[in-house]
């Protein structure tokens, strides 16, 4: 019976810390109501964070966390790690065996000839080319320019090892600012 007790308190103190993570991560968010350290203790301190949240989001002042108060903890939370959090990825290159050369033509070139044109502003070597989505001689040349600049095997084309440097780099490029 006595670890029975103990497992429903260790229960219990989870979910008051997940309520607390929730009123914290408002309070940094909002500022409109009391900041709160997840103790897992419902205490005075957690009990008046609730109860400006209630006010702050038209709720029936309980100080309690009834369920329209956590349904709308949940979705405020959810809404302000959304917000926070960094975009979704988009993951373009179809496969691992994919090889793209002269004359295909797809989406993935369209990324390609994207990411060379940007590091054409920090490489001189690599040239600008036009955007059509056609690997053209163009393109292959500004991708023999960039694996001679990085050391990769220069061929021309772009293989999986090609594009996750190209990617790599283009990454590092945009995020160090332009």
């Amino acid at each position: 019976m006595n670890g029975s007790n103990q497992t429903s308190k260790s229960k219990h103190a989870s979910n008051v810390m997940e309520i607390q993570r929730y009123l914290r991560r408002i309070a940094d968010e909002t500022g409109g109501i009391p900041r709160v350290f997840p103790d897992g203790i419902y205490g005075p301190e957690t009990t008046q964070a609730v109860i400006e949240f209630q006010q702050a989001y038209g709720l029936p002042v309980t100080g309690v966390i009834d369920l329209d108060t956590w349904n709308a903890l949940h979705e405020e939370n959810e809404r302000i790690v959304l917000l926070n959090r960094e975009p979704l990825p988009v993951y373009i290159y179809p496969s691992k065996d994919l090889v793209v050369g002269l004359n295909n033509k797809s989406d993935v070139v369209y990324v390609i000839q994207i990411m060379l044109n940007a590091l054409s502003d920090v490489f001189e070597n690599i040239p600008e080319v036009k955007v059509s989505g056609i690997y053209d001689l163009p393109t292959q040349n500004a991708v023999r320019e960039f694996q001679s600049t990085t050391s990769g095997n220069v061929t021309g084309n772009v293989d999986k090892s090609t594009w996750d440097y190209l990617t790599k780099v283009h990454n590092e490029y945009r995020n160090n600012g332009e």
